[in-house]
């Protein structure tokens, strides 16, 4: 866990499959418990700059865009993150692109887990 902003939280791991986890975790947790409110998750693949306990550049304000994009209760991750996940494992469908702040074409992937079909 990096830091809390506000009802926002921004978190780093060095496994792809294990953040993908953990984001399907938090929405899954969020869903079971009726008086917790929905979740939105952003994840984004690629180098941060880590400075004085944060974490800096293109793939935090990707992460960022997504979150802000994303349904409740959903998941969404970049197109580097989704060529790197296991499609035996996850559920992954491209969405429609979108035009947020820096990011004309971002393209988000919808993850699920693959028993969910």
């Amino acid at each position: 866990m990096i830091k809390t902003i506000g009802d926002e939280a921004l978190f780093t791991v060095d496994d792809p499959t294990e953040g993908a986890l953990l984001a399907l975790e938090l929405v899954e947790r969020a869903e079971a418990d009726e008086q917790f409110p929905d979740v939105r998750v952003g994840l984004a693949h690629g180098p941060v700059l880590a400075r004085l306990g944060d974490v800096f550049g293109s793939t935090v304000n990707i992460a960022a865009r997504l979150t802000s994009v994303a349904r409740p209760a959903r998941v969404l991750v970049d197109a580097d993150l989704a060529e790197l996940l296991d499609h035996d494992e996850f559920r992954l469908r491209r969405t429609r692109r979108v035009s947020v702040k820096g990011y004309e074409h971002l393209e988000p992937w919808s993850l699920k887990r693959q028993r969910e079909r």
